[in-house]
């Protein structure tokens, strides 16, 4: 008889127990807090601010606020989420516009590429590259740097294209002005009688002497009014032309008369 109330006590006590640890009588005071606070940290941590959140607000709404342990800091935590969250929303923001002004660098770039505005559509794929990140994103890198190269080396052949015309611009010229400089020494008969700058010559047309340039065959046309040139040396730097009445002009260097209409040249001989 004892044995069976013993058994039918140490039964009851089993059930009681049971029924403690199914309607929680058995959890400790900030179990629920606890549980609540520890996933939101791990959601934290793992960068899910939102998820963070809802279990912190959680502890607030489901769980009893006089189990609330002492140093409760759930509420800290609720404004740490919600300052990662405005942080984040504010970088997915920025990488928007970030995106959609790279896209608006290449697409103006290319537009500039394909009209043969080398120069800006590289001043534009630098814009570009300054969009994107530092880290990530090398294809995006990749694909702007040899946008970069392509422009520089079109720019280099446009440069040698540019040179190329140059020269060849002023070979032409060059050609042209000595073909010119022919053509005007092909007026005159020449001597190789020199006064500084200048060639006495005598025309072909007509006989008269007067002076050239010699480096261009330009005619002094002031100059030709002489019927003839001297024959004997004079000092360095002198030459005469004969005038129509037999006497002399006696020119320097510089085609300045130094002596007008004298009829010997004896004073200006070497």
């Amino acid at each position: 008889m004892e044995k069976n109330v013993l058994i039918f006590i140490f039964s009851m006590l089993f059930v009681c127990t049971q029924a403690q640890q199914q309607l929680g009588m058995d959890k400790k005071p900030g179990d629920c807090y606890s549980t609540y606070r520890n996933k939101g940290i791990a959601a934290y941590n793992a960068g899910n601010y939102a998820k963070a959140k809802e279990y912190f607000a959680g502890a607030l709404n489901n769980c009893v606020s006089s189990e609330a342990p002492a140093n409760n800091d759930i509420d800290r935590w609720i404004k740490k989420c919600e300052e990662e969250i405005i942080e984040a929303e504010r970088l997915a923001r920025e990488q928007r516009e970030q995106e959609s002004e790279y896209n608006r660098s290449i697409n103006q770039a290319q537009a500039y590429y394909n009209n043969k505005n080398y120069t800006s559509a590289k001043s534009e794929y630098n814009k570009a590259l300054r969009l994107i990140p530092a880290t990530g994103a090398s294809d995006k890198r990749d694909y702007v740097t040899r946008r970069i190269s392509e422009c520089d080396r079109q720019i280099q052949a446009e440069e040698d294209r540019r040179i190329a015309a140059e020269n060849e611009r002023k070979r032409k010229e060059e050609t042209e002005k000595e073909n010119a400089k022919q053509q005007r020494f092909a007026n005159y008969h020449r001597f190789e009688k020199y006064a500084g700058n200048y060639e006495i010559v005598q025309r072909k047309s007509g006989g008269r002497w007067g002076f050239i340039r010699r480096s261009d065959g330009t005619e002094e046309a002031s100059t030709f009014n002489y019927k003839g040139a001297n024959t004997i040396a004079l000092k360095s730097g002198y030459v005469a032309l004969k005038r129509d009445d037999g006497s002399w002009d006696v020119f320097n260097a510089s085609l300045r008369i130094v002596a007008s209409s004298v009829n010997t040249l004896d004073e200006y001989k070497k």
